[in-house]
């Protein structure tokens, strides 16, 4: 991303790796309400592409209920 002059960030397991911010995260896709919180914050930062791991058990427990995605 960087070398397409992209800020990006990484959300999963390995937790949140964006410009100035590295956070160990205990679960594979956020809580919903943790994960909003986080999209908002790195938006206002100015990250505007991220990646992001999406586990079946977060599918399951709705994790992502509200997050458009784009591929």
């Amino acid at each position: 991303w960087e070398q397409a002059g992209f800020s990006a960030a990484s959300i999963g397991t390995t937790g949140v790796v964006a410009p100035g911010r590295n956070e160990y995260g205990s679960l594979t896709t956020p809580d919903p309400v943790v994960l909003h919180r986080l999209l908002k914050e790195l938006a206002e930062a100015g990250v505007t592409h991220a990646s992001m791991e999406a586990s079946s058990h977060g599918l399951d427990q709705r994790r992502l209920d509200g997050v458009k995605l784009a591929a």
